[in-house]
């Protein structure tokens, strides 16, 4: 089949029909195929962008505008025809959506409920919207979740979704080693419930999700392990995380488990197994939406994603927070202190300074979209003074929550003060000065920081 080496677009289907002729009898015969093309599809219908690709998507909506393949392959429970299932005009699966004729391929203008009927289906294809055209597939009947109880769609909070009863899984064409960016970092996303213990949501060679295992407890093995007491009993958003040595876990938004002992490298090519370890150690529940990245998503675009998909699911999520670290000194005229963060469930923020701080020249800054890493607070170049602190609150809100958090923050700005209260002038400029007094009439910072016996609280005095 001739392919034009300009103009197709990759992640996309393109269709055409097979004619084959009899000579003798001058009978033909026509075949629908689809032709496909590899390439990153971005997930703009997740709230993501170009800079965060996928390795694999799956989704029982249309993840990406750019995706013009089928959602699923289903089995019909009568006969075990199986068609391919189109998303319908909402970018979702429903009755109405287009399908294949027997065996897969381009939709045709029969729609699925007129295909099913009255009967069941489960799935045998789950495809893959990344671009990357790494399908999970399941042969076995027996094994196929399922989609449709007797000619109704299953729903979980009034949106499609895969049942699975005990025994069922998928394999993936996706390995251990493409979930993974420079075999330290990766992202997993899901949509799901699971009723049971001692089960797996992802595994393969040094990529493993139980959530949760007999004991009860959320493990994230890659191929470290970190664990937490967490189940999944009701649908929920979960999201596991590994950057470098760090690993976290949130489930709805909140961030229910946080290590920095994540180590040794995710790697491997046997195929990753989806809602069971291949063979045994099946959830039991339902699942709508599975995407992971071979990148560690920076908070905005988590959260970002998180509340895309709490608004279509109608799934609550956790209202806004962040943990905040310590800002660096920075020396006097420079323009920018940065106000490093983690964990951050938020999508946008905003600065108020200090009366004193506005007095000396900074300035207020408005609803701003929340950078990744690092919070930029601009420093005027000339008003502030060298060896003084100065004061603000950060307040973060998110674009799926109500609400907002409000953190007090303080950027000092390096530089002698004259320690004219032990009568030094600007001639004696001191390499160190400590004091339980104030040694200089210049210095507007703490004196100390005190630990309270009882509780082991820090606060500056």
């Amino acid at each position: 089949i001739a392919v034009p080496a300009t103009g197709p677009i990759g992640g996309q289907f393109y269709s055409g029909v097979l004619t084959v002729i009899n000579n003798c009898s001058g009978l033909s015969t026509n075949y629908g195929f689809n032709v496909y093309f590899i390439g990153n599809n971005v997930l703009n219908n997740l709230s993501l962008t170009a800079a965060t690709p996928a390795a694999v998507a799956y989704s029982l909506r249309k993840l990406s505008s750019t995706y013009n393949g089928p959602a699923v392959q289903i089995r019909r429970s009568s006969d075990g025809e199986q068609r391919d299932v189109y998303f319908d005009g909402t970018d979702a699966l429903s009755l109405t959506s287009q399908v294949s004729a027997s065996g897969g391929g381009e939709a045709t203008a029969t729609t699925l409920t007129s295909w099913i009927g009255s009967n069941s289906g489960t799935v045998m294809v789950w495809y893959d919207q990344s671009g990357l055209w790494r399908n999970a597939i399941q042969n076995t009947v027996a094994n196929q979740p399922r989609i449709i109880t007797a000619g109704a769609i299953e729903l979980q909070n009034s949106k499609p979704t895969l049942v699975f009863s005990g025994n069922q899984t998928f394999q993936s064409a996706v390995t251990s080693s493409q979930c993974a960016g420079a075999g330290i970092n990766t992202t997993s996303n899901f949509v799901f419930q699971n009723s049971t213990v001692n089960s797996c949501l992802l595994n393969s060679t040094s990529y493993n999700i139980h959530a949760p295992w007999s004991d009860g407890n959320t493990y994230f093995d890659v191929p470290s392990r970190i664990n937490t007491a967490l189940t999944w009993l009701n649908y929920s958003i979960g999201t596991f995380r590994r950057n470098d040595t760090q690993g976290n876990v949130w489930r709805n938004g909140n961030n229910s488990l946080s290590s920095s002992t994540m180590s040794g490298t995710i790697s491997g090519t046997a195929p990753m197994w989806i809602g069971s370890s291949g063979n045994g150690n099946f959830i039991n529940g339902k699942l709508g939406e599975l995407t992971i990245f071979a990148s560690a998503l920076s908070a905005p675009a988590r959260t970002a994603m998180e509340c895309n998909q709490a608004a279509y699911y109608s799934i609550t999520i956790a209202a806004p927070n962040l943990t905040l670290g310590t800002s660096s000194p920075i020396s006097l005229g420079t323009t920018t202190a940065n106000l490093p963060y983690t964990s951050a469930n938020a999508t946008n923020y905003s600065i108020t300074w200090s009366a004193a701080a506005i007095s000396a020249g900074f300035v207020n800054v408005a609803s701003t979209v929340l950078p990744a890493g690092s919070i930029p607070a601009p420093v005027p170049a000339v008003g502030p003074v060298g060896g003084q602190s100065y004061t603000g609150v950060l307040t973060v809100t998110s674009s799926c929550s109500v609400g907002s958090a409000s953190y007090p923050f303080t950027i000092f700005i390096t530089g002698n003060n004259v320690l004219d209260n032990v009568n030094l002038t600007a001639a004696n400029f001191s390499a160190v000065a400590y004091g339980l007094r104030r040694l200089s009439s210049a210095y507007t910072g703490p004196v100390m920081q005190i630990r309270r016996s009882s509780d082991g609280e820090l606060r500056d005095v």
